[in-house]
């Protein structure tokens, strides 16, 4: 079940966490909610592993240095090597790590820059140039690109089976909209009614009582979501879109729209 939103923002915590070279930082803000350690079994349950052994990991509220390396297996002195710790307290969530089989190569995406480093024999580290650093991305990314595939098949097979519905008519409804990502920190992959957002992002969180769970909407300029979430912020004429992308998610603010309701 999707909780009451709340701001995405870098926050500071107590313990040793992810400062990445060349990225800048804001302290939490007195409305944050209290900090509280994820286990590595948490952080395990999240790292996604590739056919070729390669391991990702989104970096969530809550992550320290030393549990995502206990639960990637990467070395704790070669993360803090590769990240630069200039200040031991800041944590990025949102930023995707990546781990090569032999954990040799460790990628740093935080979505708008990339960073590649290869672990030297004497355990040190090294930035990888720019074309080996774009050849590595494009071998790292692939199991990345085949998921996005499937998502856009679902997303299609959501989409025909609305077309579908909407032959039966419909009705507008006017609602007050926000939006809201599974790669938000702290948001769970999977909805009120068992949807997993990897592999079927076009949803919708609604009341129920409003728009009936498992109705499909259409949504102008962005297509056909399914009613499947619920959240404790979202009741009457609200609902809360899923995009997967965290730029879409900001971009889309809060809005007044007119939704179709297919039947």
């Amino acid at each position: 079940m999707k909780p009451i939103k709340k701001q995405f923002m870098m926050v500071t915590a107590s313990l040793a966490l992810f400062s990445f070279a060349g990225f800048s930082a804001t302290t939490a803000s007195a409305n944050e909610v209290e900090w509280t350690a994820r286990t590595v079994e948490q952080v395990k349950q999240d790292v996604k592993t590739d056919d070729k052994g390669v391991q990702e990991y989104t970096i969530k509220w809550g992550d320290t240095l030393s549990v995502i390396s206990e639960a990637t297996g990467a070395s704790l002195d070669t993360l803090v090597q590769v990240n630069e710790i200039q200040d031991a307290n800041l944590i990025y969530p949102g930023t995707v790590l990546r781990f090569s089989a032999d954990q040799k190569e460790v990628t740093v995406d935080n979505g708008t820059e990339q960073h590649s480093y290869r672990v030297q024999n004497n355990n040190e580290v090294k930035e990888v140039e720019t074309t080996e650093a774009t050849t590595q991305a494009a071998e790292t990314t692939q199991a990345a690109e085949t998921t996005q595939a499937a998502q856009a098949t679902e997303a299609t097979q959501t989409t025909q089976a609305a077309a579908a519905s909407s032959s039966q008519g419909g009705y507008y409804l006017t609602v007050e909209a926000t939006a809201y990502s599974y790669n938000e920190a702290g948001l769970s992959n999977y909805t009120a009614d068992g949807t997993n957002l990897v592999s079927e992002p076009n949803v919708i969180a609604v009341d129920p009582s409003v728009i009936p769970l498992g109705s499909y909407v259409e949504i102008p300029g962005y297509g056909v979501f399914r009613a499947a979430d619920t959240g404790g912020a979202i009741y009457g004429n609200r609902i809360d879109v899923h995009l997967v992308n965290l730029s879409d998610v900001y971009n889309f603010g809060r809005r007044t729209i007119t939704i179709r309701v297919l039947q």
